[in-house]
């Protein structure tokens, strides 16, 4: 039970407090204002991530490739190695979104770090949680409705993208 709370809760309690320590008090007053966004755009975003999206994606990146990278390197070489392949993974979409191959540089940039430290996180979980993808998903899933544009971060905390997204 702790690795699912960890893997639900701990992400958005940590963006909160880092949000309030960054924005003060507005953080908190904007959750006050957009409680129900919680429940009606963020739970929702929450449960497509989760069916649809991030354990199938956790399958390859956590159940395929970091568990076969491990195995050779240990734990901390095969989450930098997963962490190459999921930013690569990633850059298209970014292109996609931009329309400019100087904004996706900029992009992957700016993500290189958080991708990185994600890695570490879901391998942790992997490993914590005696090899559970699933657990990994979570993870993942919870992460995506954060940072998406009907997540909990935009849309309930009031933290907006940085402009040259």
């Amino acid at each position: 039970m702790r690795w699912y709370a960890i893997s639900l809760l701990a992400p958005p309690l940590i963006l909160l407090l880092t949000a309030t320590a960054l924005y003060g008090r507005a953080t908190l007053r904007a959750l006050g204002q957009n409680w129900l966004l919680t429940l009606t755009s963020f739970l929702p975003a929450l449960v497509v991530m989760i069916v649809f999206n991030s354990v199938a994606e956790e399958i390859g990146w956590t159940g395929f490739t970091f568990a076969r990278l491990q195995d050779r390197h240990g734990p901390l070489r095969a989450a930098l190695l997963t962490t190459v392949f999921v930013w690569l993974y990633h850059a298209p979409s970014f292109y996609v979104e931009t329309r400019s191959w100087v904004a996706t540089a900029i992009i992957l940039g700016f993500l290189l770090l958080p991708h990185l430290a994600s890695r570490f996180i879901v391998g942790w979980l992997y490993n914590g949680s005696g090899s559970s993808v699933f657990i990994a998903g979570l993870f993942h899933a919870m992460h995506n409705a954060m940072v998406n544009p009907t997540g909990l971060g935009i849309a309930a905390y009031g933290i907006r993208r940085p402009t040259f997204w």
